[in-house]
């Protein structure tokens, strides 16, 4: 035997959890956004330019060390 209020009841539980998880999903995306805005202002330098440069200084130095041999 089915009860129409509960069943009315489950509607909006599961109506209400979807909308939690939007709700959510939003938060996380305007959370991202803000941390990305303030991370631009702050000017930081991207962990993969830092290793791309680590290299550059590397390669010079080993080319600097061949240099100084060959004179």
């Amino acid at each position: 035997m089915k009860n129409p209020l509960l069943d009315d009841a489950m509607h909006m539980f599961n109506a209400g959890v979807g909308f939690m998880s939007d709700l959510k999903e939003q938060i996380m995306q305007d959370l991202k956004e803000r941390m990305d805005e303030k991370i631009d202002d702050m000017q930081l330098v991207k962990r993969a330019d830092v290793d791309r440069l680590e290299k550059q200084v590397s390669e010079l130095r080993d080319e600097i060390a061949k240099l100084k041999k060959a004179k």
